[in-house]
């Protein structure tokens, strides 16, 4: 069945909703394989604060990707979404705010400023920056679950119910270029990655409300010009040699494995440590620490090629529950599954 009855609350928004989220990272093989069967939908990676946008016969809301409402922070975001073909609909989207420079490049310096501040303070703030809401998802519309529907029918059903020349609000916007090229235009003018989704692929969300095991169905990725990625660290080694002598040497890199749940070793690093962290570190009680990574690779077993770590985590950023690896390998037959596409049945 593509559509059905939504089993959760809108008005407000139920929190014990979580949005899925796009995979951290996979093989170019799998996006080159994506590209040559006609499925691959590129986009840029924004830099800003995901978010819901519900719009009922009530009205129209702002939240949180954790539940909070936020609607009286962006009053044009929330004007401009009731000039939509969603407004009074019981539809229920994910999006992305966020304040964007010169060549689509975003500042989330000047958003973070914007999102921290009270209410007031983020209206003031918005004279100065523009904040726009880019929409990529749309979960619900009329009231029906249509996250079984494929990739492409959302992105459809997003564009169609958009007005153009609107100032705050844009549909996800699809790259007219290979994968190639798409690499390049995110070097050049130095944005964060892309996010490339299988067109014919679905979406999900889990009603757990625990915001710490996110669904990362694996039907959207995340690309970045050096492969990257939240580890955790439960023990390390201690060096030997004169220069680091009795400080950490190798930190041990580990994931929960996607499918069977179990402990997954990525290898050891040390890369990218300062003397100073390798003190700090030596403290039991920093741990099971979690730390974002960046490499070149993997080997099958889902060894890292060239790690280097790139930052600790705060304590309270992310937890080491949502450190999963999804083994690239496995992707290709389930995608082969979708030998035909599926289509809406929803009316537009």
């Amino acid at each position: 069945m593509d559509t059905q009855r939504i089993p959760y609350s809108l008005e407000p928004l139920d929190r014990r909703f979580v949005p899925s989220k796009p995979v951290n990272t996979a093989e170019d093989e799998l996006f080159y394989w994506l590209e040559q069967q006609g499925r691959a939908r590129l986009t840029l990676k924004r830099n800003g604060y995901g978010v819901n946008a519900v719009l009922t016969k009530q009205g129209v809301r702002l939240y949180s990707r954790t539940g909070k409402n936020i609607s009286d922070k962006f009053p044009a975001v929330i004007a401009e979404l009731g000039l939509t073909g969603f407004a009074g609909r019981d539809t229920h989207l994910s999006g992305e705010l966020f304040v964007q420079k010169q060549y689509g490049k975003d500042d989330y310096a000047a958003f973070t400023e914007v999102i921290k501040s009270d209410i007031a303070g983020a209206i003031s703030l918005q004279q100065k920056y523009i904040v726009r809401l880019m929409l990529y998802n749309v979960i619900t519309i009329d009231g029906l679950d249509v996250t079984q529907l494929t990739h492409d029918d959302r992105f459809s059903i997003i564009h169609t119910n958009i007005p153009p020349n609107l100032k705050h609000i844009l549909p996800v916007e699809i790259l007219n270029m290979s994968f190639d090229v798409a690499q390049a235009l995110v070097i050049q003018h130095n944005h964060e990655g892309l996010v490339i989704y299988d067109g014919w692929g679905v979406s999900g969300y889990a009603l757990h409300g625990d915001h710490k095991r996110t669904p990362r169905p694996n039907t959207s990725w995340k690309w970045k010009p050096e492969k990257e990625d939240d580890f955790f660290v439960r023990n390390y080694t201690i060096s030997s040699a004169p220069r680091n002598l009795g400080l950490v040497k190798d930190l041990c890199l580990l994931q929960i494995h996607g499918e069977t749940g179990e402990i997954v070793d990525c290898g050891k690093t040390s890369s990218g440590l300062t003397v100073e962290d390798r003190k700090t570190l030596l403290d039991k009680e920093l741990y099971p620490l979690v730390l974002q990574v960046v490499f070149h690779g993997r080997f099958e077993a889902g060894t890292l090629v060239n790690a280097r770590i790139f930052q600790i985590r705060a304590p309270n950023e992310k937890s080491w529950q949502e450190c999963v690896y999804h083994p690239t390998a496995k992707l290709k037959p389930f995608l082969g599954q979708l030998s035909e596409k599926r289509g809406s049945r929803i009316q537009r």
